[in-house]
């Protein structure tokens, strides 16, 4: 008697525990779904990571601890192979919840096809715990992809670009057939920083959740995100789905629980939150015939109560320039033609009184206003019903400053609008520099800007944790007018100490995937890659370690004279290796890009070379290591993450010619280098 009342005492307790893990679980679902990528405010494709997956979940809090929960319907199991598991599902405790196959996650088909050949419609049995759970995923009842409207930013290049300190509205297109089956649901969540996203993700909606059981009509969804929301140099990704749940039903063991089969259309909008140099708002109006065009503008808080002039101007072809041709005028870059092969001089300009562009130089601009910068702002005009024939082609700026030098150099000045034409100008600044994500530590790319070419060199780091370097040499400068994009390959070479160095051919190179950058303005950009299918997205902005970052402009010029390294170095007679020099006040940045024993990339950074007494700059170089490039999160690098393999020393002769010595491990290495030219204009830096 003794025994059986303890065996019962044991089964209730035993029951009781499995009634407390039943009401644990929140969410049963087998689903389908088709994703999309969209890339402007029209643009959606199939996603590059799979359009097509299977998933199916058991989803809940403290869940971890049940028995694993099964599966069973019409899989092609002998196809799935050991994927299918023989129908256990795993617990993923990066999700927090139990999934399909082996690997807990979902399956990302090559097509429909194979996605209805391995997944076919029909019931889908799970058993958890005991409890059956039978769901009919049938009908094929795909939503059309939900379309986003975005106000507040723009489009740039695939990525809405947005200012934090800024209202996000976000609006979908109309779910067609919300409404007609057993439930319908508009979901919209955030992925990046601030944004945790729970299990179950396209289902948990922490943005914004609409079901047609509760909200009929509208068929469609709007949300703001408000100012000051999103983060500084934050990337997210934006996802929206339109949900077709096609069976829901309860179960008295799993009580609480929703359980539903369902179709899901995912559109995804990657997004980055870029603060601009200073907010301004343009109003403009340009048809064939005429052109207008204002700003309203605000000061940033330091500016504030000082004294100062405000500028309009613009970059425009040679040709629409009265002294446009002449030796004096400014050339800062080239344009974009319909004739390739003979891009127009752009040169730097001011609208005359006259209604005409007039070239002006750096130093000459003339200000429309100037006195005290309040805390209100101004209000500029930038085109006043100007013949639209005179201005075609021409980027215009606004900006503000002590003077217009001052205003240049230190890059306060923002791109307006841009009058369409036959040839059109691109920005001003050279974007040669060192750019990076200051959220994540540790990589970085550097930019050398010639023309309409961009060379970058970005140094990041492999799955095994250890350097890699990647080089695009010929990013050519896109229609937009701000971004380039270009082949990205990695090398092979001699060892960084071979003696001599035999220059790396086409055998050293393999192409890896592609590269665009995009300029948002003069000091924030995006960073797009791929790396053998995988892609990256990155918010990027300069680098600034010394008081400010150095101000590169286009020139003619020769730079024997300039006392300002910041650019591409190299030894002409040994091609495939380089270092890239930042320089700023006393201080360079250097990034070696060479190779080791084996022939596999390598870079080496000194990243504090200070100027020594006899003018020299020494610093300590080390070798890093990280996050594999495409990690996400990217955990920044720390001291820890550095070993110190030597010291790194420059020598200048002169602006255009030095010598690079350093050491590696006790192996010392000495190259006299030169500035990289490799197209025109060139940057001059200060």
């Amino acid at each position: 008697m003794v025994r059986a009342l303890a065996a019962l005492a044991a089964l209730v307790a035993l029951l009781g525990g499995a009634t407390e893990i039943f009401a644990q679980v929140s969410q049963v679902t087998v689903r389908k779904t088709a994703r999309y990528v969209q890339t402007s405010p029209t643009d959606i494709a199939p996603s590059l990571s799979g359009t097509y997956s299977f998933l199916a979940s058991v989803d809940g809090a403290g869940i971890s601890g049940m028995a694993p929960p099964t599966i069973s319907g019409p899989f092609a199991a002998a196809e799935l192979g050991a994927q299918h598991n023989n129908g256990t599902l795993v617990y993923s405790t990066a999700i927090g919840g139990w999934r399909w196959g082996t690997n807990a996650n979902e399956y990302r088909a090559t097509s429909r096809s194979e996605l209805d050949r391995l997944f076919p419609n029909g019931t889908y049995t799970f058993n958890v715990g005991g409890a059956s759970v039978p769901l009919n995923l049938s009908g094929d009842a795909y939503p059309a992809p939900p379309v986003l409207t975005l106000n507040g930013g723009s489009w740039s290049n695939g990525n809405y670009i947005i200012d934090p300190t800024k209202p996000l509205t976000i609006t979908t297109n109309a779910f067609s057939g919300y409404g007609t089956h057993l439930n319908d649901v508009i979901c919209l969540f955030l992925r990046g920083p601030g944004y945790a996203v729970p299990a179950g993700a396209v289902t948990s909606c922490p943005l914004y959740l609409q079901t047609a059981s509760a909200v009929p009509s509208p068929n469609f969804v709007s949300v703001v995100i408000p100012p000051n929301t999103l983060t500084a140099s934050g990337e997210y990704t934006l996802v929206a789905s339109f949900n077709a749940i096609v069976d829901a039903r309860s179960n008295s063991a799993l009580p609480g629980s929703n359980n539903n089969a369902r179709y899901l259309t995912v559109t995804t909008v990657s997004l980055k939150a870029v603060t601009p140099v200073f907010p301004m708002t343009v109003t403009s109006s340009i048809t064939p015939t005429s052109a207008t065009a204002t700003a309203q503008i605000q000061f940033r808080p330091q500016d504030v109560g000082t004294t100062g002039s405000i500028y309009a101007f613009a970059i425009a072809p040679a040709s629409q320039v009265s002294g446009g041709t002449s030796k004096s005028a400014m050339i800062v870059g080239y344009g974009r033609s319909e004739r390739k092969d003979d891009p127009p001089a752009c040169v730097l300009a001011q609208m005359g009184s006259n209604g005409q562009l007039v070239a002006a130089s750096a130093s000459q601009l003339q200000a429309l206003t100037s006195g005290i910068l309040g805390a209100q702002g101004a209000s500029v005009t930038i085109l006043n019903n100007v013949s639209t024939p005179t201005v075609a082609g021409a980027t215009f700026y606004v900006g503000y400053g002590s003077s217009s030098a001052t205003m240049i150099q230190n890059g306060v000045y923002r791109p307006a609008v841009t009058v369409p034409g036959s040839s059109v100008c691109p920005m001003l600044s050279s974007q040669t520099a060192l750019w990076w994500n200051p959220a994540e530590n540790g990589w970085g790319v550097n930019f050398a800007h010639q023309g309409n070419i961009l060379f970058a060199t970005l140094f990041t780091y492999d799955a095994d944790r250890k350097p890699l370097w990647l080089v695009m040499s010929n990013g050519v400068l896109q229609a937009d007018g701000v971004s380039f994009t270009g082949e990205l390959y990695r090398t092979t070479g001699p060892a960084f100490n071979a003696d001599p160095f035999i220059p790396i051919g086409p055998s050293n190179y393999t192409q890896v995937g592609t590269m665009t950058a995009s300029f948002v303005d003069v000091n924030s950009a995006t960073l797009r890659y791929t790396v053998n299918g995988a892609e990256v997205n990155k918010g990027i902005e300069r680098l600034v370690f010394g008081t400010r970052a150095a101000s590169c402009l286009p020139s003619l010029s020769s730079r024997a004279n300039s006392t300002n390294y910041q650019d591409l170095w190299w030894n002409a007679a040994e091609g495939g290796w380089g270092v890239n020099v930042t320089h700023q006040g006393d201080t360079l940045f250097a990034t070696l890009f060479t190779y080791d024993a084996t022939g596999r990339d390598l870079w080496l950074v000194m990243s504090g070379g200070t100027r020594q007494p006899d003018g020299s700059y020494l610093g300590t170089l080390y070798r890093g290591s990280g996050p594999p490039f495409n990690a996400n999160p990217f955990t920044p690098t720390t001291a820890a993450d550095l070993a110190t393999v030597g010291t790194m020393r420059f020598r200048f002769a002169d602006g255009e010619n030095g010598t690079l010595t350093y050491t590696v491990d006790g192996v010392q290495v000495t190259k006299a280098i030169t500035r990289l030219v490799f197209s025109s204009p060139v940057p001059y830096c200060n």
